[in-house]
């Protein structure tokens, strides 16, 4: 077979990011001028451009099964050591394999389909900030797909921080609200929390490795396997004396401390729920297909290393566990329907880290890409009830909409069977085949980890069918429930298509996580390629994940009884939901409500999480930053600086007096002078 130059076949990989960055350009720039045809026949042209160009990169490695594609722009920059040589070199690279193509073709077509979306759902802003919309969505999209497509973790950092300047632009789009302003600088601040702690994993693998770059860091956790391990010790440098083991523990663990602010984890969940204050389409973009997936696709990324250090992986699994078991408990007494979804979000995000800290990176990445389509349908839908009902969010002020709004509801079914877990909808093969290989798993810091993940897991899936079904009930079915659901109106074509693009997607999703050969060659082994066999599980003799996690694959060495056990949890949560909101139990909620006030207030106060945020961190530092500006500042500093200028000004003040001008004084001055020194010599002189 004849060598494939990767390097050429690569060269138009900065076309995906080009194109959406020239959309935000060109409508930042000069939008308001354009008129709004225009502005959204540049943003969903160059959404397409990018989409069409992901397309072809994907087939490429993923179908065709070739090389990964590689396009390199050179060196970015060098640090350099005390002799002048360089130390850590970076270069300016972009890489397609399985896992970014997976990445690309999500960012970019659920990316297309919501710009269409958007079209409909913001025709009623002004010219200006209908082009300041669009082109703050083509920058974000330009910035995930750096972010994904990026071959080293600086490069990576830096499309992270673009996606975080565009989510905090787009949360805080309608800013002359104070409230969404708010909820802007708070996704702003607390991500850079995480931010920080990516920073010091970058530092840190610098110190271990020299190198940032990707494929480097894969070779050198290969050399270090080989050479049995992570048990050496290092010789020099930051962490001189310390295992390989321990320094890449401490290093990973910052790197998820980034991830866990990004993808919204305990304990930096607490802004992904205000986010929703931005418009419907940047909820169904950013926050909840793309940005906050981002997280887990770096510790995909980087699963060479996450394998070498088993507590960093138990970490990953445990957090994700508690968020998604966490958050599907907010959910259940949640009555905004784009809060629920939010913590929905935050929930399925959990579902993805156990799958990728128990080491099946396989079936977390699958499950990132089913839940983009049915998650973004939600959203979506929500945003057309939320359209038909004159911006009404409140789902017990609805109800009835089945035939008011029959495309949304067919829509939202789909997305809604998909998200239970369901069989056969895509997210029952994704989201089973992650509690499959975590009740497989065996972590040597942890042996019991991956257990606990899969009872905390099934839980989490149980609490999802059940919220799930209420807000579909209560939102749907019955009779309307308010004068504007009994008036509302189903969306125009521009808003209903995509909802139907993405219901398909919902369903045919499935080959995302499918087990079996046929139609298409299965991801998990695309995957597993870059991921899963990072390690030989043999050689280490440590099982940090099985390879025959799918739900086709169980039957042969693994029980089957775990996917049925999902699969029933799933039907049990929405037979619990239906009876309790649409069946024979449906006076039991508003009994319950009134006979626990105090704990239905409190899990409608979402815990009141917030409120021991407010005690413990905001105010303390509001207090700290008063004494700051207060005492240090004004009284300390600026009167020390003040109290200078004020002496000067006293003194200048007094000598100005001798200092006016006035010849005759200057002159009787120089002579009550003179007579002084005269006497004063005369004196001196007639002493004995």
């Amino acid at each position: 077979m004849p060598s494939i130059d990767t390097s050429a076949a690569g060269s138009y990989l900065w076309a995906i990011i080009v194109f959406p960055l020239l959309g935000a350009a060109v409508n930042g720039l000069a939008g308001r001028r354009l008129g709004r045809g225009n502005v959204t026949l540049i943003a969903i042209a160059a959404m397409m451009g990018a989409l069409l160009v992901s397309t072809v990169a994907y087939s490429w490695v993923a179908w065709v099964q070739h090389p990964p594609l590689d396009y390199s722009a050179g060196n970015w920059f060098q640090v350099l050591g005390s002799e002048g040589r360089a130390m850590v070199a970076v270069r300016w690279g972009l890489r397609v394999d399985t896992l970014s193509a997976v990445m690309i073709l999500v960012v970019s077509g659920v990316g297309t389909v919501i710009h269409v979306y958007s079209a409909g759902y913001m025709s009623h802003e002004d010219d200006a900030g209908y082009a300041r919309f669009f082109a703050y969505l083509n920058l974000f999209a330009a910035a995930m797909l750096t972010l994904v497509l990026a071959d080293s973790l600086v490069l990576t950092f830096v499309g992270w921080e673009g996606v975080g300047l565009c989510s905090y632009l787009l949360i805080g789009f309608w800013y002359t609200d104070p409230q969404k302003a708010f909820a802007g600088r708070k996704a702003f601040v607390v991500n850079r929390i995480g931010d920080f702690g990516f920073l010091l994993g970058v530092f840190s693998l610098v110190a271990i490795f020299g190198t940032t770059d990707y494929a480097s860091l894969q070779v050198l956790a290969r050399s270090l396997q080989a050479s049995g391990g992570a048990a050496g010790v290092i010789q020099a440098g930051l962490f001189s004396g310390w295992t390989y083991e321990h320094a890449l523990t401490l290093a990973l663990l910052c790197l998820f401390l980034g991830a866990a602010g990004k993808s919204a984890q305990l304990p930096l969940y607490v802004w992904l729920p205000d986010a929703m204050a931005g418009p419907t389409p940047v909820s169904a973009l950013i926050h909840a297909a793309t940005m906050v997936t981002a997280g887990v696709y770096l510790v995909a990324r980087n699963a060479y290393l996450f394998s070498l250090a088993p507590a960093a992986m138990a970490t990953v699994t445990l957090v994700g566990a508690l968020t998604a078991l966490f958050a599907a408990l907010i959910a259940f007494a949640q009555n905004d329907i784009k809060k629920v979804l939010a913590y929905s979000t935050i929930s399925q995000l959990g579902f993805m880290f156990i799958g990728v800290g128990v080491g099946v990176f396989w079936a977390g990445m699958a499950h990132l890409a089913t839940h983009a389509f049915f998650k973004a349908c939600l959203f979506l839908g929500a945003g057309s009830v939320m359209h038909g009902m004159g911006d009404e969010t409140d789902i017990r002020k609805m109800g009835g909409l089945r035939h008011r709004m029959p495309q949304t509801f067919w829509t939202f079914a789909i997305a809604t069977v998909a998200i239970t877990g369901a069989l056969p909808l895509s997210g029952f093969w994704s989201k089973d085949a992650i509690l499959g290989g975590a009740l497989e798993s065996l972590n040597p810091a942890w042996p019991a980890v991956g257990r606990i993940a899969y009872v905390l897991g099934s839980l989490a899936a149980l609490g999802t069918a059940f919220y799930m079904t209420r807000l579909f009930v209560l939102t749907f079915l019955g009779k309307p429930r308010t004068p504007a659901a009994e008036h509302a109106h189903e969306s125009s074509p521009v808003m209903t298509v995509p909802l139907w693009i993405l219901a398909v997607g919902s369903i045919v999703g499935v080959l995302m996580a499918w087990p079996f050969e046929w139609p298409s060659p299965r991801l998990s082994d695309a995957l597993e390629q870059l991921t899963a066999g990072a390690f030989n599980l043999a050689a280490r003799q440590v099982q940090l994940g099985a390879r025959l996690v799918a739900p086709g694959q169980v039957f042969g060495e693994h029980p089957a009884w775990p996917y049925f056990l999902a699969w029933g949890l799933a039907l049990l949560g929405t037979l619990l939901g239906w009876l309790l909101y649409a069946g024979r139990l449906r006076e039991v909620p508003a009994r319950l409500a009134r006979a626990l006030p105090g704990v239905y207030q409190f899990t409608v106060d979402k815990f009141r999480v917030d409120e021991l945020y407010d005690l413990l961190v905001v105010r303390p530092f509001q207090w700290l930053s008063m004494v700051l500006w207060k005492v240090v500042d004004v009284s300390v500093i600026d009167g020390l600086v003040n109290g200078v200028g004020q002496a000067s000004r006293w003194t200048a003040g007094r000598i100005r007096a001798f200092q006016n001008g006035d010849l005759q004084r200057y002159a009787a001055l120089m002579a009550v002078a003179a007579a002084i020194i005269l006497g004063v010599a005369l004196g001196m002189g007639g002493r004995p």
